[in-house]
């Protein structure tokens, strides 16, 4: 039995992180007046950062289930296609987990550029 033939799935709930990102992306007013003194340029590029990496960790999961439906069609023992499900996993997490520090840091290096004394709208 194929473990991993929903992999589709994916896409829808990669469409939807892209609507969300874009929405926030391009009315950046959401970021603005939080407490404990965090300004726009934290939020904004924190969030950003975040969603980014979420679509880059669907993107990757529905990868990694694609990859492994085709191991199990292919008679592979489905012990071994989980094995490579989870190792293909923790190497894009590492890897998303040092891409989104350097998202935030852009990120907050361009918003303190747009906007240096925070955002007015």
């Amino acid at each position: 039995m194929n473990q991993f033939k929903r992999w589709p799935l994916a896409l829808p709930a990669l469409v939807l992180e892209a609507w969300i990102a874009l929405s926030l992306f391009f009315a950046p007013g959401w970021a603005n007046g939080w407490p404990f003194g965090l300004t726009i340029h934290a939020v904004w590029s924190g969030g950003m950062a975040v969603i980014g990496c979420l679509m880059l960790m669907t993107l990757a999961a529905g990868i990694g289930a694609a990859i492994s439906s085709l191991l199990v069609r292919y008679h592979v023992e489905l012990r071994l296609a989980w094995l490579v499900y989870r190792a293909w996993l923790w190497v894009c997490t590492i890897a998303i987990a040092i891409l989104g520090i350097v998202m935030y840091r852009t990120l907050f290096a361009e918003a303190l550029r747009m906007w240096p004394n925070g955002y007015h709208p």
